[in-house]
């Protein structure tokens, strides 16, 4: 299903108000070129194409997508009135989703919400007889949805939708929450052909306004409005904002990313000041500093932090430990296995602390808010860090807002070195982070002075992977033995599968059936993980040629890097070294006809590289194999994306290469 947030992604639910945008009234007040039809207005050459001529394999295209914002006096208060009018050309049934609307409006409370007006939509088909058919939307079509306490939403399907139609929809919403003028958003998974955004603001209001992976407009425009207006006896000018993109290319959800919307061409607003005549000015735009004294004072984060209610609990723990790193990790330890956690990534408790301690269930706020309590009372120092996930979207420093926030960590110091904490996963060795908190930078909350913490920690993902092959020609069998071992985040992944699978990988490892597993160190979550089997595979008897692929675990079947060009990062999130060794015994009566090629590939800087060798000694009848993958930084500049592709394809055409023998005559 298709979500439209008024052209924005949907803001974070933590954020004090929200506008959405409303539908589009006055089009030729900020349309100066001809390109943009009349509403309703469909012609038979429109209708009739049959693919978008910038990009033909489009499932469907934005005809347009135009936006028109301004602010309303309404004798007591101002309103943000946003317009706006989509149209859309469907070519492939791929693209019918785009029929399915939705519009989420913000509700604070009876009396403070904000309203969607006026919706109007309609479907355009090209009939067999040359007509183009009408097909509305009727009011009784569009039915609302609650989603959470306050986010609502208004929903619609177009009728009779078939590859060809053209739909078409405007709408108004009304807004009286003018804390945040919200984003307008130039791109989507499909191409738009023309999108537009015009802003009037009034001189009462300063936003900070920032085009993000825009690149270059195809209009920008800002002039002082002709019209003059009245507010309580002074008298102003609006300030006229235009900005146009045309031919924006879709978007395509690319691997090793972090959430779309932070690759999305957008134009970003934040309300930083507000100064009405004769009242001076009311800052919104803060420092970080004012931010994080804001969530210790303010938040029931902050109010419960330091509370003792634990305090028993811990003295018990750290009875007899000599040390403070002794101290947290038997805290840490305590806390991943007597709370769980409920899969939510917030950072406001939902419970209160007596409640959390008797539940032994709750959000990521309740659960290293305890950690840093008990970390607390066991006298180290310690404090929260606020941080963004992945999933949310990285950090700004120029837009100090604590809804950039949805996850807070724990920082704590033993013996004189840092560390990060989060107890809700109960395989997560000491001072590891989740691969999701891998993005940037997280906000320390100190009382005192601005600290930020790196979030990469120096994990890696490592895999060092043995196979010794023979083959039993008595038995028509190729009988492998696998030693494996795993660290850093791999061994993170792999315990789980084995946790969850009865201590057997499942097809995600192997599809291979594994016998004889032997697992080392599955419950010493600091150790390495060591895995030992054997796989067994029948083959035919007899045969002239016997086809051999070394490449067991850790393949890469399709190439992640779909796109031709890339102009965002590669977001790895962390490093990653993998080891792959192989040897194979010769069967006598065979020889060794082919092996794999050498290759080796590195990018420009270094970063990522790829290598695999293998050698043939037809004396002792033994073929060998080393390969390598490396990731030495987690984040690559798109500037090597054309290389690191094909360093991918070189991978994937090594995996599928086979050792070939050969019945000797």
């Amino acid at each position: 299903m298709k979500i439209f947030t008024s052209g924005v992604p949907l803001p974070a639910l933590l954020k004090i108000s929200f506008t959405i945008f409303i539908f589009f009234l006055n089009l030729r007040n900020s349309i100066a070129d001809n390109e943009i039809p009349e509403f309703g207005k469909i012609t038979k050459e429109e209708i009739s194409a049959k693919y978008y001529e910038e990009d033909k394999s489009a499932e469907a295209v934005y005809l347009y997508d135009i936006g028109n914002a301004r602010f309303l006096y309404t004798g007591d208060q101002f309103q943000i009135i946003f317009d706006r009018r989509v149209r859309i050309q469907i070519f492939k049934k791929e693209g019918f989703e785009q029929a399915n609307i939705e519009l989420p409006y913000y509700v604070e409370g009876y009396s403070s919400k904000e309203e969607i007006k006026d919706i109007e939509a309609y479907t355009y088909n090209l009939e067999e007889d040359g007509a183009i058919r009408k097909y509305g939307i009727q009011e009784n079509e569009i039915y609302n949805e609650q989603a959470t306490e306050k986010w609502h939403i208004k929903k619609f399907t177009f009728p009779n939708i078939k590859e060809g139609s053209i739909i078409e929809y405007k709408y108004s919403v009304i807004s009286p929450f003018i804390f945040n003028l919200n984003d307008w958003q130039f791109q989507y998974e499909i191409p738009v052909k023309w999108s537009e955004f015009f802003v009037k603001l009034p001189p009462f209001f300063e936003y900070m306004m920032t085009a993000k992976n825009v690149g270059n407009f195809h209009i920008k425009n800002q002039e002082e409005d002709r019209k003059r207006k009245e507010f309580r006896g002074y008298e102003y000018k609006d300030m006229n904002f235009r900005w146009v993109k045309k031919d924006v290319p879709a978007f395509n959800d690319e691997s090793y990313i972090t959430t779309r919307k932070d690759y999305l061409a957008t134009m970003e607003f934040q309300l930083s000041r507000v100064t009405y005549p004769g009242q001076g000015t009311h800052k919104y735009l803060e420092s970080w500093d004012k931010v994080a004294k804001d969530f210790l004072l303010l938040t029931d984060f902050g109010k419960n932090m330091g509370k003792k209610n634990s305090k028993k609990t811990v003295e018990e723990l750290i009875r007899g430990c000599k040390t403070e790193l002794e101290k947290a990790r038997k805290i840490y330890d305590y806390v991943k296995a007597n709370f769980k956690w409920n899969g939510k990534k917030r950072m406001i408790p939902e419970n209160s602390t007596k409640h959390f301690l008797e539940k032994k269930e709750g959000n990521s706020a309740d659960i290293n808010l305890e950690l840093h309590n008990m970390l607390s009372v066991a006298g180290l120092e310690v404090k929260p860090v606020l941080i963004s996930t992945r999933d949310h979207g990285q950090i700004n420093k120029n837009y100090p807002f604590i809804d950039r926030f949805n996850y807070p960590l724990v920082y704590t110091k033993a013996e004189g070195k840092e560390y990060l904490l989060d107890g809700t996963h109960n395989l997560l060795p000491f001072g590891m982070l989740p691969d999701y908190c891998m993005n940037g930078q997280g906000l320390i909350l100190d009382k005192k002075q601005l600290l930020w913490a790196n979030l990469d920690r120096g994990t890696s993902f490592n895999t060092g992977t043995i196979v010794s092959m023979r083959i039993d020609m008595e038995e028509q069998k190729i009988l492998s033995t696998v030693k494996r071992k795993a660290s850093g985040y791999a061994a993170l992944y792999e315990r789980g599968l084995l946790t969850q699978k009865s201590q057997t990988y499942n097809e995600e490892l192997s599809a291979l059936i594994m016998k004889d597993l032997v697992v080392k160190d599955l419950e010493n979550i600091e150790a390495p993980l060591i895995t030992t089997f054997k796989l067994e595979e029948e083959f035919d008897e007899n045969p002239d040629m016997i086809y051999i692929s070394p490449f067991m675990l850790d393949v890469i079947e399709n190439n992640p890097l779909k796109a031709e060009k890339r102009t965002y990062p590669i977001d790895y999130g962390y490093r990653k070294n993998q080891k792959y060794q192989f040897s194979l015994a010769v069967p006598e009566g065979y020889e060794i006809l082919e092996i794999p090629e050498r290759k080796e590939f590195t990018l420009e800087d270094g970063s990522v590289s790829f290598s695999m060798v293998s050698q043939k000694d037809d004396i002792s009848g033994v073929v060998q194999l080393i390969s390598f993958f490396v990731i030495k930084q987690p984040l690559v500049g798109p500037e090597h994306y054309s290389k690191l592709r094909e360093i991918y394809t070189q991978l994937i055409s090594s995996q599928s290469s086979h050792i070939v023998l050969k019945k000797k005559k």
